[in-house]
């Protein structure tokens, strides 16, 4: 019984993994998607640009990604961590930018500078750095899904281009 019981749970965890595993494979082949164009058409671009230090990752439920950006002034370099909770992901929208949103106060911010200054804030919008490709509605689709194989429920939310 021990052993049916063992069995049970190392299948259900590994289910769970294996469907994370692919919200962060959908993830992550759009970003490879999204660094090309602005490598190839940097004009094209109407988002933020960025390079990627860490690509989408998913940990004890915790999905993040790490890029460099440009500061405001266009001068200085820093990196951008964001991390969720899966569990606190509630909508998939799509304006300039794809976003997670999520419950109040769910996204934590980390943001460490040239000099190795760390500022830390939250948001309820965790941004996907997707923002090239046009009519991608498909892209909304096989997240939601992934996400409801994982065991969370998100909705599709506005969807503009």
């Amino acid at each position: 019984m021990k052993k049916l019981l063992l069995l049970l749970i190392s299948t259900s965890c590994f289910s769970a993994f294996s469907q994370t595993s692919a919200i962060v494979k959908i993830l992550n082949k759009a970003l490879v998607k999204e660094i090309k164009v602005q490598k190839e058409n940097p004009e094209n671009v109407s988002g933020e640009k960025f390079e990627a230090v860490k690509s989408f990752s998913i940990a004890n439920n915790i999905l993040s990604i790490e890029v460099k950006k440009k500061s405001y002034n266009g001068e200085d370099l820093y990196i951008q961590k964001q991390a969720i909770d899966l569990r606190k992901t509630k909508a998939i929208v799509k304006d300039i930018n794809i976003i997670l949103e999520t419950e109040p106060d769910a996204v934590k911010i980390t943001e460490t500078n040239n000099k190795g200054e760390k500022t830390v804030r939250t948001s309820d919008m965790f941004f996907l750095y997707l923002s090239c490709e046009k009519q991608n509605d498909y892209l909304a689709d096989e997240l939601i899904n992934a996400f409801k194989k994982a065991g969370y429920t998100i909705e599709k939310g506005y969807w503009y281009d």
